[in-house]
């Protein structure tokens, strides 16, 4: 989740059950075609438009029982772990424990078998934004195993699940966000890159039963920085055989933020064209945005030149600044702009405070700590980063015929989907003319325009209909179908 600090408010933010599966799909041909390894059935005739693109009804997935593929996850270290039983967040038994990465450091990581073939299935290792938001909110409210009731007392079981055929490891990162502990010194997602790559490469050596598994990086919001570096992290050390090979598939970001000076823009036009098809502010407002949009621009460009501290985090204040006040003033959800905001964090989280913060749950989590969404302290250490581009890391992986998707909730203002398909027509690449070139392709679910597409070669963007900024809460049977699609390539 990406929060939003501006110099008007002190922060924004934020912004189960199921029958495991075989998880089939039918023509996603244009979006998933030749991905590496993967052998692609043809599809048959049909009446559909070849330019639409078609997802099998998630409901049509069939599931096997777990216990026919037992597979213990071993912990990266047993004294700093439990298993947690099944029932208190989903059907089967998990693991949740911490990983120490030095400087009396630890990051708490949750880990859900899949409820398929664990002992094969892809492994998601997901990163929740911010900066400073902890994995839980996307672990209760989006693709994890279950959901919180409404009281905070007990949770439901969720049916999209994203465990359904990938195991799902959430991790909170860095130091002193959700229960990880430990000071509050991180400043760079280079760092950040180089703890993820560690843990990762640690977790395949207490578990390498599962080290041929297709390994995805994933996240979404201020991801858009955290998974690109990741995933170059690990990358550059397979090249550089440093240490036994990780088998990166590809890496995924929902509403990401990747490159400032391109995405940033793109709120101006948000404002004017979108999908209610009304302007979200006063032509007054909107005069003055478009009067100093370019002193922003300025100052991101300088930003991503020099690299200073202060110039960066003048930018980022700046520009929020700029752009974030109508939302604000409207009191509309910076995340979902159909809604209105609730309370700091722009939806209630008080759910997810009340369920994690019991005593009887943490003493089941092995944890003892005030949880919170997002932690602002962390939050504010990266600002200096915010406007920085990761582009390269993108390009890197693109031109290694890595997959990466690009996926975005077309309601969500603080990441909106005009940037994030800005970003993807920018990076530089051998494929970027053809990308450019490309067609946006309806994407029809259950009879329903449920979006569009746009693929070539290992890239992808996928704007989501009817969704915020948090795609899996709003959309997830949709969701669930796009991630299974983007891993496997699965058509018929």
């Amino acid at each position: 989740m990406l929060k939003i600090t501006t110099i008007l408010a002190a922060a924004v933010a934020v912004v189960g059950h199921a029958h495991a599966s075989t998880l089939r799909f039918q023509s996603l041909v244009e979006m998933f075609e030749g991905i590496p390894e993967v052998v692609q059935a043809q599809p048959e005739a049909t009446e559909t438009p070849k330019t639409y693109v078609q997802l099998k009804p998630a409901d049509s997935i069939i599931v096997t029982d777990p216990r026919e593929h037992i597979v213990i996850i071993h912990p990266t270290d047993k004294k700093k772990s439990k298993v947690i039983p099944a029932g208190f967040c989903g059907d089967i038994e998990s693991l949740a424990g911490f990983y120490p990465i030095g400087d009396n450091k630890e990051y708490f990581y949750w880990v859900f078998p899949s409820l398929n073939d664990p002992a094969n299935d892809p492994i998601i290792f997901w990163l929740s934004g911010g900066p400073g938001c902890s994995s839980g909110v996307a672990l209760f409210m989006e693709q994890g195993p279950c959901t919180i009731t409404k009281d905070g007392k007990s949770t439901v079981n969720n049916d999209w699940a994203w465990n359904r055929n990938a195991t799902v490891v959430f991790m909170d990162q860095p130091a002193g966000v959700g229960f990880s502990s430990g000071p509050e010194t991180a400043r760079s997602e280079t760092e950040i890159g180089r703890q993820m790559h560690t843990f990762v490469e640690d977790f395949l050596g207490s578990n390498e039963n599962l080290r041929d598994n297709r390994l995805f990086i994933m996240g979404e919001s201020y991801g858009g920085h955290y998974v690109p570096a990741v995933g170059a992290a690990i990358h550059r050390h397979n090249i550089l055989r440093l240490g036994k090979h990780i088998n990166l598939a590809g890496i995924a970001v929902g509403n990401g933020l990747t490159n400032g000076v391109v995405q940033v823009p793109e709120y101006l036009n948000f404002y004017k064209h979108n999908p209610l098809n009304k302007p979200l502010t006063s032509d007054d407002e909107l005069a003055h945005m478009e009067k100093m949009a370019p002193e922003c621009t300025r100052q991101i460009i300088q930003c991503q030149q020099t690299h200073d501290t202060d110039i960066c985090e003048k930018s980022s204040n700046f520009c929020n600044g700029l752009f974030m006040a109508p939302i604000q003033k409207a009191g509309l959800n910076q995340y979902d702009v159909r809604k209105m905001s609730v309370g700091p964090m722009a939806y209630d989280m008080s759910p997810l405070t009340t369920f994690l913060n019991n005593k009887d749950n943490q003493a089941i989590l092995g944890v003892d700590k005030t949880w919170e969404p997002c932690n602002m302290e962390v939050h504010q250490h990266f600002m200096h980063e915010w406007m920085l581009s990761f582009t390269p890391n993108v390009t890197m992986l693109l031109d290694a015929d890595i997959p990466v998707m690009l996926y975005a909730g077309d309601m969500d203002f603080s990441v909106n989907y005009l940037g994030v398909k800005a970003f993807a027509r920018s990076v530089p690449w051998v494929g970027q003319e053809d990308f450019l070139a490309a067609e946006d392709k309806p994407w029809i679910a259950n009879d329903e325009l449920a979006g569009f597409v746009r693929r070539v070669g290992p890239l992808s963007f996928v704007q989501v209909h009817n969704a915020g900024h948090m795609v899996p809460m709003d959309q997830p049977e949709n969701s669930l179908n796009l991630i299974h699609a983007f891993m496997f390539g699965e058509t018929e």
